[in-house]
């Protein structure tokens, strides 16, 4: 494993030594999980078994045989909770979810989610990369470095967890299109890894965040520089530094990049100014912009926690238009055409839909909310 050794995780067992499987009987009909089947799925077994502590890896047996009956084939991912409204530490478990049968049966997609479940972001700088849906069961030195220290890759796990603390220094862009991001981390237990997690682009294969690059630790203070260019980060992102540190304990911190213009006559480069990100209280739908339209418009949103987010066009008849699924998302506010859901008025076929009014719902977590647009050709 890049250096690593041949590190692995071990399954629970049986007092026969073979991997303990646990039968859950859903509480619903087969057509009830055709979709959010992630969410409904976690939730039934999360009331049985504790998914904040251990790995568990669910097969559900739906007849689409997929995972949200779009094509999907699987999702993987962990809690987090927030404890000074800046930073997050990552729970020490999480869930996959893949489903029992069909084409999506291949020990390369299922070891694709337990990569998210051990905290491993989609890689898409080389398409062999197992966390880039590439063909390759193949770890980035990124991915094998972070796996070292993961609690769950090492037999003896100590359960001390001081909390990385996160500061961003102030910076400049350097060069025209080039900003120079850097953070300077303490944490008592040690740190072993820095990972900056930006938006992922419209051509890469998943929507989302993706790993931009990553930087090795050692020590209890370390200062660490990320150089970042405006075709791989967009000033006006949002930006998460995710650290793991000796021990196996990941804790984030989400920032907004925004670039002002100073007078050219006094300095020859942007200011680049940073804050952390304002995490909001609600979770909330706002209006979309512009209303009327025609024939794209944005549906802004703001999120108290993070979590797998959808959105989904419904005609007046109740008839779903489109589905939007935009991933999982940190906790933040998401507004701007950048950020905000992005609709160009086509349905499901990309045929554009007529004038007329239609309800756009936002489904995050638990959270469900609707509204109404109007297109105006």
């Amino acid at each position: 494993m890049q250096g690593y050794g041949r590190k692995t995780f071990a399954f629970e067992t049986d007092p026969n030594g073979y991997a303990r499987v646990h039968h859950v009987t859903g509480k619903f009909a087969d057509a009830y999980y055709h979709h959010d089947t992630y969410e409904k799925a976690v939730k039934e077994v999360a009331e049985r078994f504790d998914t904040s502590r251990d790995v568990f890896l669910i097969a559900i047996d739906v007849s689409s045989e997929f995972i949200n009956n779009e094509g999907t084939c699987g999702i993987g991912g962990g809690g987090w909770k927030s404890f000074d409204n800046e930073r997050w530490r990552r729970d020490f478990g999480g869930t996959a979810v893949i489903p029992a049968s069909g084409v999506c049966i291949n020990p390369s997609i299922t070891a694709h989610e337990l990569g998210h479940v051990f905290g491993l972001e989609h890689d898409f700088r080389d398409d062999a990369y197992l966390m880039a849906y590439g063909t390759q069961e193949r770890l980035s030195h990124c991915a094998a470095e972070w796996l070292d220290a993961h609690r769950f890759f090492n037999n003896d796990p100590t359960a001390v967890n001081e909390t990385t603390t996160i500061a961003m220094h102030p910076s400049q862009a350097s060069d025209p299109g080039t900003l120079r991001l850097q953070f300077e981390l303490t944490d008592t237990d040690g740190l072993h890894q820095a990972q900056l997690i930006v938006p992922a682009a419209a051509t890469d294969p998943a929507q989302g965040t993706k790993l931009h690059s990553c930087k090795s630790m050692n020590g209890k203070n370390q200062t660490v520089t990320f150089l970042t260019t405006d075709a791989t980060v967009p000033s006006d992102s949002e930006i998460t530094l995710q650290v793991i540190d000796a021990t196996g304990n990941i804790t984030k911190q989400a920032f907004s990049l925004a670039v002002a213009e100073d007078d050219p006559g006094v300095r020859a480069s942007p200011v680049l100014h940073i804050a952390a990100m304002e995490i909001p209280t609600e979770t909330t739908l706002l209006p979309n912009y512009p209303n009327p339209f025609n024939p794209e418009t944005w549906i802004p949103y703001q999120l108290s926690s993070p979590g797998d987010v959808t959105v989904r066009i419904y005609a007046v008849n109740g008839r779903l238009v489109r589905r939007l699924p935009l991933g999982h998302r940190a906790a933040g506010v998401y507004y701007g055409r950048s950020r905000a859901a992005y609709w160009d008025g086509k349905n499901e076929l990309g045929e554009p839909v007529a004038s007329g009014v239609y309800f756009y719902t936002l489904t995050a977590g638990d959270f469900t909310a609707t509204r109404k647009m109007l297109i105006r050709k």
